[in-house]
């Protein structure tokens, strides 16, 4: 029998016989003269089988207990709302353990608990709760760790040093921004290593702040900034670390050399000819390929003759004189066609015979030639069969 079925026969039913006798409503439901107990419930009182039942809750238990007092049902009610609120794990567990378990979840979960133990529980048990609650609630107050994080323009980017310049695709500056704090205007930053990598741009107060770089980092999370909230020895603090980022070095991927000349050169069908293709990979300070970044030549020096010859300087070719938004690789091209001396083919006599050489060098961050930051210097040889980039210096400041 369902509640709603229990209450319909309770209001149906007289406390007063035809006769007038006075019949009065034992636990459980059932009409009984003068007061006192039927005979179903001295049997149960002496099992303790109402005690029993009492500690239960749930649906099940409501439909098996119909039969008692309905007065005592609200109190399976508010224990529901209770183990059920919030979505909690703690579904269909005894009101008893409800409190208990809740330590620390959100209040509102938590006064349903009290709820529940105001209408049925225990005054023991009633105490218990409330101190679990008491120590969520002081929980939940407890003060969010003082911290910061780094934010850039460009995702996958880093903080970058170009020499000055300012490449499209990389961060040359960077906003750091606080997290954790009671009171912005009490945020105080300051630069503890590193102030030769960085520098803020603006006021190192308040919840954001802008560095600009300096110069590269001597090695990764070298520079250290700290940020306090107030004043003092124990006002709450944090240090973070970054790294500044720049181009290095270069690596030498392979030199291929062909007898012929290339097809973009518009060489004279009847002139002999030589191309060298030298790739290299660009390298960044902490060991990384540098995507996206542009490198510029620069010839520093005049070019020096090892026998007389009218082959073109290099530094006078009408070529484009950078490689713009690299894969992070270069293909540096170098070709003689016809002239004096004529070229040679590799492996015939005289093909190791030295032509001239000059000065050269390497760039990154720009397209005007020797802006940016210099990441290798060399000697271009040119020989009758072939060129070559001899006497490397890798990084080179």
């Amino acid at each position: 029998m369902n509640v709603q079925q229990t209450k319909a026969a309770a209001k149906a039913t007289s406390p007063l016989s035809v006769g007038g006798t006075l019949k009065r409503k034992c636990a459980c439901g059932t009409h009984v003269p003068g007061g006192g107990q039927c005979t179903a419930c001295r049997q149960r009182s002496a099992t303790g089988g109402n005690s029993a039942m009492n500690r239960l809750i749930g649906p099940t238990m409501q439909r098996a207990v119909s039969g008692l007092e309905l007065t005592r049902v609200p109190v399976f009610a508010a224990a529901q709302r209770s183990a059920f609120g919030g979505g909690s794990a703690d579904a269909g567990v005894p009101v008893g353990h409800a409190d208990s378990a809740d330590a620390g979840r959100p209040a509102g979960t938590r006064a349903a608990g009290r709820q529940a133990d105001d209408t049925g529980v225990s005054a023991a048990a009633k105490e218990a709760g409330n101190a679990s609650a008491d120590v969520g609630a002081s929980a939940g107050t407890t003060r969010p760790v003082l911290s910061w994080t780094q934010h850039l323009r460009h995702t996958h980017d880093a903080l970058w040093y170009f020499g000055g310049e300012h490449p499209r695709w990389f961060s040359t500056d960077t906003h750091l921004r606080a997290s954790g704090f009671t009171d912005a205007t009490q945020l105080r930053w300051r630069i503890l290593h590193g102030a030769d990598k960085v520098a803020f741009h603006g006021p190192a107060t308040g919840a954001e702040v802008v560095l600009d770089s300096l110069e590269g980092s001597a090695r990764a999370n070298d520079v250290a900034v700290e940020l306090k909230e107030g004043g003092g020895a124990s006002a709450p603090a944090h240090v973070g670390h970054l790294t500044v980022r720049k181009p290095h070095h270069l690596v030498r991927e392979g030199r291929t050399n062909h007898a012929a000349c290339p097809t973009w050169g518009h060489c004279a069908a009847a002139c002999p000819a030589w191309w060298d293709e030298f790739k290299y990979r660009i390298k960044d300070n902490v060991g990384g390929t540098i995507v996206g970044a542009t490198v510029n030549e620069n010839f520093p020096g005049a070019k020096t003759n090892d026998q007389p010859n009218n082959w073109p300087n290099p530094a006078a070719f009408a070529t484009v004189p950078f490689w713009p938004d690299t894969n992070g690789t270069f293909v540096d091209n170098w070709f003689i066609a016809c002239g004096n001396p004529p070229p040679l083919a590799m492996g015939v006599p005289n093909a190791g015979q030295s032509v001239d050489r000059l000065p050269h060098e390497f760039w990154v961050g720009s397209r005007t030639p020797a802006h940016g930051v210099r990441v290798q210097r060399h000697v271009a040889h040119r020989y009758r069969a072939f060129a070559d980039h001899e006497n490397v210096v890798s990084p080179a400041p």
